[in-house]
């Protein structure tokens, strides 16, 4: 589910103002004046994120002063984001009631760059990052409450013959980006409920294995139809996920208006919700790195028992750790998943509304403090 989305083009110098002192004013760069630069940068984006640089900072001593700064060592993709990302934290340390971290990766584009450091990017004919994005979000009031972690990955090339041992303990598996960011993130505050919440990608048994450990809560949408027991029993007959939960009655059905991503447009839909405790026994062939222990998730199906003519019916198959045992928390799991959109949405204002694959950095070191700073 989803909801379109403009970016402005500019923005009123006083709430620029306010936004890059909110965001970047307890950024430590090594020295005052370089804090005081990145904030008026920040500000100048602000009040004109669209178009290349150039057009974002007005004139030639901005853009001077912009490029200077970024080229600094001090300047780095962390440094620059420390300052947001604790700002972040301290608003999820007042949270009341559940924060939604939604994870999501997207690729930024600059094959037109020379950059050795670069990594492939789509068929492996493009180069630029895996942007590994993790958004804080109240699910109660759909508001943002800020950027939690953010990872640049350069995919590494699997080397020929690479064994299943090797891969899984090589460093830049690309499979390590969902625990690398909830890693990032920290431990969860005390007295505050977190979710991670991730879409199909995350649906892997290394992940999920490491949401226990850490004790974290998870909503995944799952994507293989893994062979599971029934139940949070130690044996059973086994049987596949997908198939268990389509044999479950519908515990109750409610109308929605919905995003159809097939047909790219809002309409009604009337969906079903059932929700069954399922155990997940480890994968005989070990991909990842994690204990080889069963996992004990509860797993709800929403899905839409009668389509509109002609379409595809719509379904999701949601994994999680919290209890699912009524009605309503089979809706509320279906409600978070619906806040997922939004950190799709931040990668259509990174890409559409910043732009931010136009940069023309000609290094890996000035190129990463501006993503961060976009």
């Amino acid at each position: 589910m989803s909801t379109s989305a403009t970016f402005p083009t500019t923005v009123a110098p006083e709430s620029a103002s306010s936004f890059a002192h909110e965001h970047f004013g307890q950024a430590d760069l090594g020295h005052k004046k370089r804090n005081g630069c990145l904030v008026r940068v920040a500000e100048k984006i602000c009040r004109h994120p669209g178009g290349s640089l150039p057009n974002k900072l007005g004139n030639p001593t901005n853009y001077k002063a912009m490029d200077e700064l970024m080229n600094r060592p001090e300047v780095t993709h962390a440094s620059v984001l420390a300052s947001p990302l604790r700002r972040t934290q301290e608003r999820i340390q007042a949270a009341q009631g559940v924060v939604l971290l939604l994870h999501d990766t997207t690729e930024l584009d600059y094959s037109g760059l020379s950059i050795p450091e670069l990594g492939p990017i789509g068929n492996s004919h493009g180069r630029g990052y895996l942007c590994h994005n993790t958004l804080a979000v109240d699910p109660e009031r759909r508001e943002v409450l800020g950027l939690a972690s953010q990872i640049l990955h350069a995919r590494v090339p699997v080397p020929a013959g690479e064994g299943v041992k090797a891969k899984r303990e090589r460093p830049s598996r690309e499979s390590r980006l969902w625990t690398r960011a909830v890693q990032a993130i920290g431990p969860v505050p005390a007295g505050v409920v977190c979710v991670d919440v991730a879409d199909r990608g995350a649906d892997i048994f290394e992940f999920l294995a490491a949401e226990q450990q850490l004790g974290r809560k998870a909503l995944v949408r799952a994507s293989q139809d893994r062979l599971i027991f029934p139940g949070h029993g130690d044996g059973g007959e086994k049987t596949r996920l997908f198939a268990y939960l389509r044999s479950l009655p519908a515990w109750g059905k409610r109308s929605k208006t919905i995003f159809d991503r097939a047909q790219e447009v809002e309409r009604r839909a009337n969906l079903a919700v059932a929700a069954a405790a399922v155990t997940l026994p480890p994968p005989h062939i070990q991909k990842g790195e994690y204990e080889k222990k069963p996992l004990r998730l509860w797993a709800v199906r929403i899905w839409e028992p009668q389509p509109p003519s002609r379409q595809k019916p719509l379904e999701w198959i949601l994994l999680c750790y919290e209890p699912v045992t009524t009605l309503e928390a089979a809706w509320q799991a279906s409600s978070w998943y619906e806040c997922r959109y939004m950190v799709e949405e931040l990668h259509k204002a990174q890409k559409t509304g910043c732009e931010i694959e136009r940069l023309q950095f000609e290094t890996q070191q000035a190129l990463q403090p501006m993503i961060a700073l976009l």
